[in-house]
């Protein structure tokens, strides 16, 4: 019963603390015109050339519909935009412009302020355990057999530190 009781109070916790995050955040990118999920997508076509509606959704693990609207957003205020395929001319690519760019290094300043009070509350020997702790987690609620932590990894999250420098 006593280890239920800590499992519950770490899912409540884990839950707790992304919500927090989360809503810090949207507060935090708010005053930058974007949401969290438009940021996503910035930051996902900053590392791509370009990339297809449907490579966005399966990349961010969002639905097209979803991605569409944020995309039409996000091309009405100029920060990406939509160019045919060349090799598929029914399709629709898309990029980063400048003005993209530019929203991007705005919102680091922000990015950056929230890095670094978790960098002064929380020290790098916890932050290696903290992370351990999640791998275990949520390789345990991965629902593929490509297992999920590698996804983060896949996604530019930088684990070297975990493994002692071997990504």
């Amino acid at each position: 019963m006593k280890e239920e009781l800590g499992s519950e109070k770490l899912i409540g916790a884990l839950f707790l603390a992304s919500r927090q995050m989360r809503q810090k955040a949207t507060r935090d990118f708010a005053e930058y015109g974007v949401t969290f999920e438009q940021l996503e997508i910035l930051f996902l076509l900053k590392h791509k050339d370009e990339m297809s509606i449907s490579q966005v959704a399966h990349k961010l693990e969002k639905d097209k519909a979803t991605i569409s609207r944020s995309i039409r957003f996000l091309e009405l205020r100029g920060l990406v935009q939509k160019k045919l395929n060349i090799t598929d001319k029914r399709k629709l690519k898309i990029t980063l412009s400048n003005e993209g760019r530019a929203k991007l290094e705005e919102v680091y300043i922000c990015h950056h302020n929230l890095v670094e009070v978790l960098d002064h509350t929380v020290n790098l020997e916890e932050q290696k355990i903290f992370l351990q702790i999640l791998r275990k987690i949520v390789d345990i609620f991965c629902e593929d057999n490509n297992p999920c932590w590698q996804k983060m990894d896949n996604q530019n999250f930088i684990q070297k530190d975990l493994d002692g420098g071997g990504g």
